[in-house]
Protein backbone atom coordinates (compact mmCIF):
# COMPACT_ATOMS: atom_id res chain seq x y z
CA UNK A 1 0.00 0.00 0.00
CA UNK A 2 1.21 3.52 -0.75
CA UNK A 3 -0.45 6.78 0.80
CA UNK A 4 1.28 10.35 0.73
CA UNK A 5 1.04 10.77 4.34
CA UNK A 6 0.96 7.90 7.37
CA UNK A 7 -0.52 8.61 10.67
CA UNK A 8 -0.04 6.31 13.60
CA UNK A 9 -2.91 6.54 16.54
CA UNK A 10 -6.74 7.38 15.84
CA UNK A 11 -7.26 9.70 18.61
CA UNK A 12 -8.55 13.41 18.31
CA UNK A 13 -5.01 14.50 16.96
CA UNK A 14 -4.12 11.96 14.49
CA UNK A 15 -7.98 12.05 13.15
CA UNK A 16 -8.07 15.62 13.30
CA UNK A 17 -4.56 15.51 11.09
CA UNK A 18 -6.20 13.19 8.58
CA UNK A 19 -8.69 15.48 8.02
CA UNK A 20 -7.16 18.49 7.22
CA UNK A 21 -4.78 16.28 4.77
CA UNK A 22 -7.47 14.15 3.58
CA UNK A 23 -9.68 17.49 2.69
CA UNK A 24 -6.53 19.44 0.94
CA UNK A 25 -6.67 15.73 -1.40
CA UNK A 26 -3.99 13.88 0.40
CA UNK A 27 -3.65 10.49 0.69
CA UNK A 28 -4.02 9.55 3.83
CA UNK A 29 -3.67 6.37 5.68
CA UNK A 30 -4.91 6.05 9.15
CA UNK A 31 -3.59 3.63 11.45
CA UNK A 32 -4.34 2.38 15.14
CA UNK A 33 -5.54 -0.66 17.15
CA UNK A 34 -9.14 0.44 18.15
CA UNK A 35 -10.88 -0.98 20.97
CA UNK A 36 -14.69 0.75 20.66
CA UNK A 37 -15.92 -0.98 23.96
CA UNK A 38 -13.08 0.44 26.22
CA UNK A 39 -14.33 3.23 28.14
CA UNK A 40 -11.76 6.34 28.21
CA UNK A 41 -11.00 8.71 30.85
CA UNK A 42 -10.36 12.87 29.23
CA UNK A 43 -13.84 14.33 29.22
CA UNK A 44 -13.74 17.88 29.40
CA UNK A 45 -13.02 20.07 25.73
CA UNK A 46 -13.58 24.15 26.45
CA UNK A 47 -15.00 25.93 24.66
CA UNK A 48 -12.06 27.53 23.14
CA UNK A 49 -11.52 24.12 20.83
CA UNK A 50 -14.75 26.03 18.60
CA UNK A 51 -13.13 28.22 16.12
CA UNK A 52 -10.54 24.98 15.39
CA UNK A 53 -13.58 22.79 15.31
CA UNK A 54 -15.82 25.34 13.42
CA UNK A 55 -12.47 25.20 10.59
CA UNK A 56 -12.93 21.25 9.73
CA UNK A 57 -16.00 21.43 9.69
CA UNK A 58 -16.46 19.33 13.49
CA UNK A 59 -18.66 21.03 15.39
CA UNK A 60 -21.47 18.74 14.06
CA UNK A 61 -19.35 16.04 14.68
CA UNK A 62 -18.76 16.85 18.24
CA UNK A 63 -22.33 17.52 18.64
CA UNK A 64 -23.16 13.81 17.95
CA UNK A 65 -21.22 12.87 20.51
CA UNK A 66 -23.80 12.74 22.97
CA UNK A 67 -21.94 15.54 24.71
CA UNK A 68 -23.26 17.41 27.32
CA UNK A 69 -22.86 21.53 28.28
CA UNK A 70 -20.11 22.02 30.55
CA UNK A 71 -20.68 25.49 32.46
CA UNK A 72 -17.98 25.72 35.10
CA UNK A 73 -15.60 24.16 37.24
CA UNK A 74 -15.94 23.95 41.04
CA UNK A 75 -12.76 23.88 43.11
CA UNK A 76 -11.95 23.49 46.40
CA UNK A 77 -7.96 24.07 46.34
CA UNK A 78 -6.19 26.02 48.81
CA UNK A 79 -8.91 26.44 51.72
CA UNK A 80 -12.37 24.59 52.41
CA UNK A 81 -14.62 26.17 50.30
CA UNK A 82 -15.92 25.42 46.88
CA UNK A 83 -15.10 27.90 44.70
CA UNK A 84 -16.59 28.43 40.95
CA UNK A 85 -15.37 29.87 37.33
CA UNK A 86 -18.74 30.24 35.69
CA UNK A 87 -17.71 29.65 31.63
CA UNK A 88 -20.71 31.95 30.52
CA UNK A 89 -18.01 34.82 31.16
CA UNK A 90 -15.64 33.15 28.81
CA UNK A 91 -15.44 34.77 25.21
CA UNK A 92 -15.59 31.10 23.64
CA UNK A 93 -18.71 30.25 25.73
CA UNK A 94 -19.22 26.79 27.47
CA UNK A 95 -17.41 23.90 26.91
CA UNK A 96 -18.38 20.23 26.83
CA UNK A 97 -18.22 17.02 28.92
CA UNK A 98 -18.25 14.44 26.17
CA UNK A 99 -19.36 10.71 25.77
CA UNK A 100 -15.42 9.90 25.26
CA UNK A 101 -15.61 6.57 22.92
CA UNK A 102 -18.21 7.98 20.54
CA UNK A 103 -16.65 11.60 20.47
CA UNK A 104 -13.32 9.47 19.46
CA UNK A 105 -15.37 7.77 16.76
CA UNK A 106 -17.23 10.39 15.30
CA UNK A 107 -13.31 11.75 15.07
CA UNK A 108 -12.41 8.62 13.27
CA UNK A 109 -16.02 8.90 10.93
CA UNK A 110 -15.16 12.70 10.08
CA UNK A 111 -11.63 11.64 9.14
CA UNK A 112 -12.91 8.74 6.73
CA UNK A 113 -15.56 11.31 5.41
CA UNK A 114 -13.31 13.60 4.15
CA UNK A 115 -11.19 10.87 2.61
CA UNK A 116 -8.59 9.15 4.76
CA UNK A 117 -8.66 5.28 4.68
CA UNK A 118 -8.90 3.73 8.65
CA UNK A 119 -6.73 0.63 9.15
CA UNK A 120 -7.73 -0.83 12.80
CA UNK A 121 -3.96 -2.35 13.53
CA UNK A 122 -1.13 -1.97 14.86
CA UNK A 123 2.13 -0.32 13.74
CA UNK A 124 5.23 -2.89 14.05
CA UNK A 125 7.79 -0.96 12.42
CA UNK A 126 8.71 2.51 10.96
CA UNK A 127 12.20 3.02 8.97
CA UNK A 128 13.23 5.85 7.17
CA UNK A 129 14.84 5.10 4.00
CA UNK A 130 15.50 6.56 0.43
CA UNK A 131 11.85 6.17 -0.77
CA UNK A 132 10.40 7.76 1.83
CA UNK A 133 8.66 5.99 5.36
CA UNK A 134 8.57 2.20 5.41
CA UNK A 135 6.22 0.84 8.04
CA UNK A 136 4.31 -2.65 8.54
CA UNK A 137 1.02 -3.55 9.89
CA UNK A 138 0.85 -7.04 10.69
CA UNK A 139 1.72 -8.61 7.35
CA UNK A 140 1.26 -5.46 5.25
CA UNK A 141 3.94 -2.85 4.39
CA UNK A 142 2.89 0.67 3.62
CA UNK A 143 4.79 2.85 1.71
CA UNK A 144 4.80 6.88 2.96
CA UNK A 145 6.18 10.43 1.74
CA UNK A 146 5.58 11.46 5.37
CA UNK A 147 4.57 9.89 8.78
CA UNK A 148 2.62 11.72 11.70
CA UNK A 149 3.20 10.13 15.35
CA UNK A 150 -0.21 10.44 17.07
CA UNK A 151 0.49 7.55 19.10
CA UNK A 152 0.13 8.85 22.43
CA UNK A 153 2.35 8.58 25.25
CA UNK A 154 4.03 5.57 23.63
CA UNK A 155 5.24 8.21 20.75
CA UNK A 156 6.27 4.96 18.92
CA UNK A 157 7.49 6.71 15.84
CA UNK A 158 9.42 8.98 17.76
CA UNK A 159 11.16 6.26 19.70
CA UNK A 160 11.67 4.21 16.25
CA UNK A 161 13.81 6.91 15.30
CA UNK A 162 15.43 7.67 18.65
CA UNK A 163 14.31 10.70 19.69
CA UNK A 164 14.25 10.70 23.44
CA UNK A 165 11.42 12.32 25.73
CA UNK A 166 10.87 13.96 29.10
CA UNK A 167 8.95 13.40 32.23
CA UNK A 168 7.37 15.42 35.37
CA UNK A 169 7.14 14.21 38.72
CA UNK A 170 5.23 10.81 38.31
CA UNK A 171 1.60 11.63 38.63
CA UNK A 172 -1.04 8.33 38.59
CA UNK A 173 -4.85 7.94 38.58
CA UNK A 174 -7.52 5.91 40.19
CA UNK A 175 -10.68 6.06 37.94
CA UNK A 176 -13.99 4.59 37.96
CA UNK A 177 -17.83 5.42 36.64
CA UNK A 178 -20.98 5.73 38.63
CA UNK A 179 -24.47 6.79 38.17
CA UNK A 180 -24.96 10.18 38.46
CA UNK A 181 -27.33 11.44 41.12
CA UNK A 182 -27.52 15.17 40.47
CA UNK A 183 -28.29 18.18 38.19
CA UNK A 184 -24.85 19.51 38.71
CA UNK A 185 -22.90 18.22 35.90
CA UNK A 186 -19.76 20.64 36.25
CA UNK A 187 -16.22 19.73 37.06
CA UNK A 188 -15.23 19.46 40.21
CA UNK A 189 -11.64 19.77 41.91
CA UNK A 190 -10.62 18.90 45.47
CA UNK A 191 -6.90 18.88 47.14
CA UNK A 192 -6.44 16.86 50.10
CA UNK A 193 -3.16 15.63 51.79
CA UNK A 194 -2.04 12.95 49.53
CA UNK A 195 -3.22 14.19 46.34
CA UNK A 196 -6.17 15.51 44.46
CA UNK A 197 -9.57 14.00 43.62
CA UNK A 198 -11.69 15.18 40.39
CA UNK A 199 -15.66 14.53 39.48
CA UNK A 200 -18.02 16.08 36.33
CA UNK A 201 -21.18 14.86 35.44
CA UNK A 202 -20.99 12.96 32.02
CA UNK A 203 -23.78 11.75 29.03
CA UNK A 204 -26.33 9.75 29.56
CA UNK A 205 -26.56 10.62 33.60
CA UNK A 206 -22.97 8.78 34.21
CA UNK A 207 -20.29 10.38 36.08
CA UNK A 208 -16.77 9.87 36.61
CA UNK A 209 -14.04 9.72 39.35
CA UNK A 210 -10.52 9.71 39.77
CA UNK A 211 -8.20 10.50 42.27
CA UNK A 212 -4.25 11.70 41.23
CA UNK A 213 -1.41 11.04 43.19
CA UNK A 214 1.77 9.77 43.64
CA UNK A 215 2.66 5.76 42.69
CA UNK A 216 2.76 4.51 46.05
CA UNK A 217 -0.34 5.91 47.25
CA UNK A 218 -2.16 4.61 44.11
CA UNK A 219 -1.20 1.42 45.27
CA UNK A 220 -2.70 1.64 48.75
CA UNK A 221 -6.13 3.07 47.29
CA UNK A 222 -6.48 0.35 44.30
CA UNK A 223 -8.21 -1.68 47.63
CA UNK A 224 -11.91 -0.80 47.32
CA UNK A 225 -12.07 -0.09 50.66
CA UNK A 226 -9.69 1.81 51.23
CA UNK A 227 -10.67 4.09 47.93
CA UNK A 228 -13.71 4.49 49.68
CA UNK A 229 -12.53 5.58 52.78
CA UNK A 230 -10.29 8.25 51.01
CA UNK A 231 -13.56 9.43 48.99
CA UNK A 232 -15.30 9.92 52.55
CA UNK A 233 -12.44 12.06 53.57
CA UNK A 234 -13.15 14.61 51.18
CA UNK A 235 -15.29 17.39 52.07
CA UNK A 236 -17.41 18.19 48.92
CA UNK A 237 -16.41 15.36 46.00
CA UNK A 238 -18.33 12.95 48.73
CA UNK A 239 -21.51 14.88 48.03
CA UNK A 240 -21.47 14.14 44.31
CA UNK A 241 -20.44 10.60 44.56
CA UNK A 242 -21.74 9.01 47.38
CA UNK A 243 -19.73 5.41 48.56
CA UNK A 244 -22.74 3.39 47.92
CA UNK A 245 -22.79 4.63 44.26
CA UNK A 246 -19.34 3.24 43.49
CA UNK A 247 -19.44 0.25 45.63
CA UNK A 248 -19.61 -2.45 42.73
CA UNK A 249 -17.74 -0.15 40.11
CA UNK A 250 -14.07 -1.49 39.45
CA UNK A 251 -11.58 0.98 39.83
CA UNK A 252 -9.10 1.42 37.31
CA UNK A 253 -5.45 2.94 37.00
CA UNK A 254 -3.54 4.85 34.51
CA UNK A 255 -0.32 7.02 34.21
CA UNK A 256 -1.46 10.62 34.13
CA UNK A 257 2.16 12.47 34.17
CA UNK A 258 3.49 15.18 32.09
CA UNK A 259 5.99 14.39 29.49
CA UNK A 260 7.46 16.18 25.99
CA UNK A 261 9.90 15.09 23.41
CA UNK A 262 13.20 16.71 22.71
CA UNK A 263 11.95 17.57 19.06
CA UNK A 264 8.77 17.20 17.40
CA UNK A 265 9.53 16.46 13.83
CA UNK A 266 12.18 15.63 11.41
CA UNK A 267 13.00 15.00 7.75
CA UNK A 268 9.80 12.79 7.15
CA UNK A 269 8.15 12.83 10.69
CA UNK A 270 6.22 15.38 13.18
CA UNK A 271 4.30 14.23 15.88
CA UNK A 272 1.26 15.25 17.38
CA UNK A 273 -1.08 15.47 20.65
CA UNK A 274 0.11 13.69 23.72
CA UNK A 275 3.38 12.30 21.78
CA UNK A 276 4.63 15.75 21.32
CA UNK A 277 3.81 16.66 24.74
CA UNK A 278 1.48 15.83 27.03
CA UNK A 279 -0.17 17.58 30.09
CA UNK A 280 -1.42 16.35 33.02
CA UNK A 281 -5.30 16.12 34.15
CA UNK A 282 -4.86 19.24 36.50
CA UNK A 283 -4.69 21.71 33.06
CA UNK A 284 -7.78 20.21 31.37
CA UNK A 285 -6.22 20.99 27.79
CA UNK A 286 -5.93 17.59 26.56
CA UNK A 287 -7.89 17.30 24.20
CA UNK A 288 -7.60 20.76 23.12
CA UNK A 289 -3.59 20.20 22.86
CA UNK A 290 -4.68 17.22 20.64
CA UNK A 291 -6.61 18.87 18.33
CA UNK A 292 -4.53 21.72 18.16
CA UNK A 293 -1.63 20.27 17.57
CA UNK A 294 -3.37 17.89 15.28
CA UNK A 295 -4.29 20.88 12.85
CA UNK A 296 -1.37 22.76 13.07
CA UNK A 297 0.92 19.64 12.53
CA UNK A 298 -1.04 19.12 9.66
CA UNK A 299 -1.07 22.27 8.52
CA UNK A 300 2.93 21.98 8.56
CA UNK A 301 3.27 18.64 6.56
CA UNK A 302 0.55 20.19 3.88
CA UNK A 303 3.39 22.86 3.28
CA UNK A 304 6.48 20.67 3.27
CA UNK A 305 4.53 17.76 1.02
CA UNK A 306 2.85 20.19 -1.18
CA UNK A 307 4.63 23.48 -1.92
CA UNK A 308 8.54 21.77 0.16
CA UNK A 309 7.77 25.17 1.93
CA UNK A 310 9.61 23.32 5.84
CA UNK A 311 8.76 26.86 7.42
CA UNK A 312 6.04 25.91 9.26
CA UNK A 313 7.33 22.73 10.35
CA UNK A 314 9.99 24.99 12.00
CA UNK A 315 7.63 27.48 13.66
CA UNK A 316 5.23 24.13 14.76
CA UNK A 317 8.69 23.05 16.79
CA UNK A 318 9.00 26.68 18.21
CA UNK A 319 5.34 26.95 19.22
CA UNK A 320 5.75 23.17 21.12
CA UNK A 321 8.38 24.85 23.19
CA UNK A 322 6.24 28.11 23.66
CA UNK A 323 3.13 25.87 24.88
CA UNK A 324 5.44 24.02 27.28
CA UNK A 325 6.73 26.43 28.59
CA UNK A 326 3.32 28.42 29.45
CA UNK A 327 1.85 25.14 30.53
CA UNK A 328 5.17 24.46 33.07
CA UNK A 329 4.45 28.31 34.44
CA UNK A 330 0.87 27.44 34.62
CA UNK A 331 0.33 24.24 36.11
CA UNK A 332 3.33 25.33 38.93
CA UNK A 333 0.98 28.61 39.50
CA UNK A 334 -1.32 26.06 40.73
CA UNK A 335 0.03 23.73 42.12
CA UNK A 336 1.99 26.49 44.73
CA UNK A 337 -1.76 27.61 45.38
CA UNK A 338 -1.91 24.84 47.82
CA UNK A 339 -0.01 25.31 50.69
CA UNK A 340 -1.78 23.53 53.47
CA UNK A 341 0.41 20.39 53.99
CA UNK A 342 3.88 21.60 52.82
CA UNK A 343 5.51 18.56 54.97
CA UNK A 344 3.25 15.86 52.58
CA UNK A 345 5.53 14.22 50.05
CA UNK A 346 2.75 15.19 47.27
CA UNK A 347 3.05 18.69 47.69
CA UNK A 348 6.81 18.79 48.16
CA UNK A 349 7.32 16.76 44.47
CA UNK A 350 4.64 18.70 42.69
CA UNK A 351 5.66 22.31 44.02
CA UNK A 352 9.00 21.64 42.70
CA UNK A 353 10.46 24.20 40.02
CA UNK A 354 9.41 22.00 36.35
CA UNK A 355 12.17 22.42 33.48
Amino acid sequence: MTCEVLIVGAGPAGTVAARLLALAGIKVVLVDRVNIEQQKIGESLPGAARPMLERLGLVSWVEKSSSIVNKGNLSCWGGTQLVATDFIRDPYGCGWHLDRQQFDQNLRDAAEDAGALMINGRISSVVENSDGIQAKVGDQSITAQWVIDASGNSRFVASMFGVSKHRDVPLFTLYTWCKNSTVDTRSVVEAVPTGWWYTAGLPDEQRVLAFFSLPEQIKILRDKDNFISALKETIHIANWCPAAGISSSPLQVTEATGSYLDKVFGARWLAVGSAALSFEPLSSQGIYNAIYTGLRGAEAVKAALIDNDRSLLIQYGERIKSIRAAYNIAISGYYQQEQRWPEQPFWIEHQKERL
